[in-house]
C-alpha cells in the first residue's frame, strides 16, 4: 500500500507508513525534506525551481559531489532501470563489518542499500534528486521503492499542493511557508504572501471536543485566544456565528508586528469536516479587501 504526500509544489507516493519528518528551505531557492517510517529516516527530497543558471549548476554540483562519495564507499553499484521520462538512478549496496554482540569478539557482515536518483524536467523547470534509505531489517526492495517514488512524482507551480499526515489543500503559489508547528491532534501551517500573514490550523478528532452541546464559535475563539500565535489580538463571537476580533489593550493602534508589515486587518473562518472528522481554521492577516481574493483556491 502507498500514500501520495506534497509539499511545496512536488507530489510523490511512498508507502503508507512512511511520514514527513523534517522540511527546511536550502540555500539557493531549493527545497529538503525528510521522509521516515517509524524507526529511521527512508526518503531524503532535495528540488528547486530555479531557471537561474548559477543556482542550478550549484545545485547539480552538490548532487555530483555527494555520488561521488557514494561511489567510493560502496561495494557494488548499478542502474536502476525503466525509470520515467527524466530520472536516473544508481543503487549502491554497502557491507560493513560490526560486532555481534557488544562483550563478544565475533564478527558479521552487514549489507544495507541506498539510491540516489536525480531528476531533470523536459521543460528545465525542476531539478530534484531523491535518496532512499534501505537498511538491514527493512522488508522493501530498493528498485521497487525507487520505481514507487519516481512514478508517482509530479511537480505544480500554482497552486501548490500540501498534503501530509491528515491534511491535505491546495493554495496559490503566491502564499511560501514561513514555519509550522506539528503537535498530537493539532497541526499549523504559516504562510507569507508579501507582507501578508495566513494561519492554517487542523485540528483532529473534531467529535471530541465538538459536540452537540459545544457552541463551536465559541469553541474557535477560546481555541485562538489560548494559542496566541496572533500577536495582540483578542479573538470574539459574533452574533451570526462568526468570529471577529479587536486588539488587546497593550496594542489598541496596532502591534508592532502589524506595523513593520502594514497590515492591520484579519478574516477568520472555520470549516467542520466530517469526512476526515477534522476542524480547520483559517486566519489571514490581510492589507486591502482585494486581498481576499487572494484565497482561492483552498
Amino acid at each position: 500500500m502507498t500514500r501520495r504526500l506534497a509539499w511545496q509544489g512536488v507530489a510523490f507516493r511512498v508507502p503508507d507508513n512512511w511520514e514527513l519528518a523534517l522540511h527546511r528551505n536550502a540555500p539557493g531557492g531549493a527545497h529538503h525534506i525528510e521522509i521516515e517510517d517509524a524507526c529511521a529516516v527512508r526518503l531524503e527530497l532535495d528540488w528547486t525551481f530555479s531557471r537561474k543558471e548559477r543556482r542550478t549548476a550549484r545545485f547539480r554540483a552538490g548532487h555530483r559531489k555527494l555520488s561521488k562519495q557514494f561511489t567510493a564507499r560502496a561495494t557494488s553499484k548499478t542502474r536502476v532501470p525503466d525509470l520515467p521520462e527524466g530520472w536516473q538512478a544508481t543503487h549502491y549496496v554497502f557491507r560493513e563489518t560490526l560486532p555481534t554482540r557488544r562483550r563478544d569478539r565475533h564478527l558479521s557482515v552487514v549489507s544495507h542499500d541506498l539510491v540516489h536518483a536525480t531528476y531533470a524536467a523536459p521543460d528545465g523547470s525542476i531539478l530534484a534528486t531523491a535518496t532512499i534509505h534501505v537498511l538491514p531489517d527493512d522488508p522493501e526492495d530498493p528498485v521497487e521503492l525507487t520505481h514507487i517514488v519516481t512514478a508517482g512524482f509530479e511537480c505544480r507551480h500554482d497552486p501548490l499542493r500540501w498534503q501530509a499526515f491528515d491534511i491535505a489543500f491546495e493554495l496559490p503559489a503566491r502564499f511560501q511557508l514561513e514555519g509550522t508547528s506539528f503537535d498530537i491532534g493539532s497541526k499549523l501551517l504559516v504562510f507569507r504572501a508579501g507582507r501578508r500573514r495566513l494561519y492554517r490550523w487542523f485540528l483532529s478528532c473534531a467529535d471530541r471536543f465538538l459536540t452537540p452541546e459545544t457552541n463551536a464559535t465559541e469553541w474557535v475563539v477560546a481555541f485562538l485566544n489560548g494559542q496566541r500565535r496572533v500577536p495582540g489580538i483578542v479573538f470574539l463571537p459574533a452574533a451570526d456565528g462568526t468570529v471577529t476580533w479587536r486588539r488587546r489593550r497593550p496594542h489598541v493602534l496596532c502591534h508592532r508586528d502589524e506595523l513593520s508589515r502594514w497590515c492591520f486587518r484579519y478574516r477568520v473562518t472555520f470549516e467542520r469536516d466530517t469526512e476526515r472528522n477534522q476542524l480547520r481554521i483559517t486566519v489571514f492577516n490581510y492589507r486591502e479587501p482585494g486581498d481576499l481574493r487572494w484565497l482561492s483556491p483552498t
